[in-house]
């Protein structure tokens, strides 16, 4: 059975598909209406707005009372491209914008989305370079707070995949056969996640995550993302098993008591970690953002794995969560003191560019303790938030080693001289395996201690380490890792 042919976004038919399928998705998925705060228009809204009801005189709305701005919106999810875009809004141009943007210097990514936005037959589109003033630390900082509302409570996100920077289109292009022709698709393609420009930039994980829906332009397909499902519009199939995980549903419900060391819980973390290993594939054009440009997730964590959010790690499993393994090879090293371009401590995923993985073992037996756990968030009002400095004192033994099997966070401290070992937990069907941190010293301190900072993982299970740990009694000390 074939289809008719959707040859580019700006057809009127594939948009009409699309308003069918959302439409559908509000008023058939009830995983969907489960997890949406508010009745389609009645969600509060974003501080600033571009009202989008005449194309010919684009302008910014704040709403409030009195001034007439009501209804549903969108949200735009997309790649910049350039840092400081000269289309940005500015404490110089706040007021001309209220009036009027001059559309010519938008680009064809923002036209393409306030097309999509009228089509679809809402007025007013959120665009952060638009609608948050982009040289005010203050304002960035109010609306970093309320990014996490701004996606949940949009009526729907337009991810733009397929554009590379903002200086892109939105192109809807069916596959192509050998030879260069355009097909009609039939019901029996298949067509998967395909690896978008949104899906390798950090900052639109948590926007697409977030979001109730997502109209996701691949330059494969169009699709709609929900809680529910994941769908080709126009009926191609569609192979979900590459998607990014969803939220859990008990996220959207932070009043819901969920048992700490519950299967439900162990499981809600695990998902965390999960988020966070497809976060570290991800580029930050500003590295300084790692945590800031996940804080929004972390916040709907919070209320089930928290209270305590600690540079990226939980609190109550803090043990667990420094087991994490740099999946990167030839990173520069940071040097000593670890302080340029600081982001968060050695211990903390968020302290390395590039992949991660953690070792989750939830049957795991802790053979360290935490004594405190110290952090300076840089911005108080952002507990969630990038972070100046922070120490991890544990309570565990501290074996000496000269030569250590082990991938290193960084590819200079393989060469390092002194390292040791601290043993975190105890794993396998007996226990006999040992996992734990490869630490080198940073400061020597009067009594032949010092401070300590993480350069890789490492789990012994030959007994040629746990041996030693085991057959010596060797006693606990307080080690302080920055």
């Amino acid at each position: 059975m074939r289809r008719t042919l959707i040859p580019h976004v700006g057809w009127p038919y594939a948009l009409a598909l699309a308003k069918t399928a959302i439409e559908e998705c509000i008023r058939d998925h009830p995983e969907c209406q489960a997890v949406t705060p508010y009745p389609i228009g009645a969600a509060p809204l974003p501080s600033r707005l571009v009202d989008c009801s005449d194309p010919n005189c684009l302008r910014i709305v704040e709403p409030g009372p009195g001034t007439g701005v009501s209804g549903p919106y969108i949200a735009l999810s997309y790649v910049w491209g350039e840092k400081a875009p000269r289309y940005r809004t500015t404490k110089s141009n706040l007021s001309s914008y209220k009036v009027r943007i001059d559309g010519a210097i938008l680009p064809q990514t923002i036209h393409d989305a306030i097309h999509v936005t009228r089509t679809l037959g809402v007025n007013f589109l959120w665009i952060d370079g638009l609608c948050i003033i982009q040289d005010s630390e203050g304002d960035k900082h109010h609306e970093l707070e309320r990014m996490r509302d701004v996606y949940r409570h949009a009526f729907l996100t337009i991810d733009a995949g397929s554009a590379a920077s903002g200086a892109t289109i939105l192109p809807f292009v069916c596959p192509r056969l050998p030879g260069g022709r355009v097909d009609r698709l039939t019901r029996d393609v298949q067509v998967g996640m395909p690896t978008t420009h949104t899906a390798q930039r950090g900052w639109c994980l948590q926007e697409r995550l977030l979001s109730t829906r997502s109209l996701i332009f691949t330059t494969q397909t169009l699709q709609l993302r929900c809680h529910s499902l994941t769908q080709n519009i126009g009926g191609a199939h569609h192979d979900d098993s590459n998607d990014v995980p969803r939220l859990p549903d008990a996220v959207f419900h932070p009043d819901q008591h969920i048992a700490h060391g519950s299967n439900e819980w162990n499981n809600i973390h695990g998902r965390w970690l999960k988020i966070v290993e497809d976060y570290s594939f991800r580029k930050l054009s500003d590295p300084s953002d790692k945590l800031t440009a996940i804080s929004a997730l972390a916040e709907m964590f919070a209320p089930i794995l928290g209270p305590d959010y600690v540079a990226g790690l939980w609190r109550r499993t803090l043990l667990e969560d420094l087991l994490w393994e740099s999946q990167s090879s030839g990173l520069a090293s940071p040097g000593p003191g670890f302080s340029s371009g600081y982001r968060a401590p050695s211990w903390s995923w968020a302290s390395i560019d590039g992949p991660v993985r953690f070792w989750h073992n939830t049957t795991g037996v802790p053979i360290a303790e935490v004594v405190e756990c110290t952090l300076f968030l840089r911005n108080k009002q952002l507990p969630f938030g990038p972070v100046v400095s922070g120490s991890l004192v544990l309570s565990a033994s501290l074996l000496r080693r000269f030569t250590c099997t082990a991938n290193f966070d960084y590819e200079d401290d393989d060469a390092v001289r002194e390292i040791w070992i601290i043993p975190i937990m105890q794993v396998g069907i007996f226990y006999n395996t040992m996992q734990g941190l490869v630490v080198t010293r940073e400061e020597v301190d009067a009594w032949g201690g010092g401070v300590f900072r993480r350069v890789a993982i490492c789990s012994f299970g030959d007994f040629s380490i746990a041996s030693e740990w085991m057959g010596h009694g060797i006693p606990r000390v307080n080690i302080e890792l920055v």
